[in-house]
């Protein structure tokens, strides 16, 4: 094989590969996040009762 045409396809692999492992950890980091976030205490504010000051 070509030397010039080697760096290119193992470029590509390797982005491809990215790319893939990307598509799998974002999910799976959001939906983390997600579940992180429905789990902690809504902040009850100060004037929470809807009265106008």
């Amino acid at each position: 094989m070509n030397p010039k045409y080697a760096i290119y396809v193992w470029s590509s692999y390797g982005l491809t590969l990215a790319v893939l492992i990307w598509n799998v950890l974002m999910p799976q980091l959001r939906r983390a996040e997600l579940k992180r976030r429905l789990a902690e205490p809504e902040s009850v504010e100060e004037n929470a009762g809807g009265e106008i000051e």
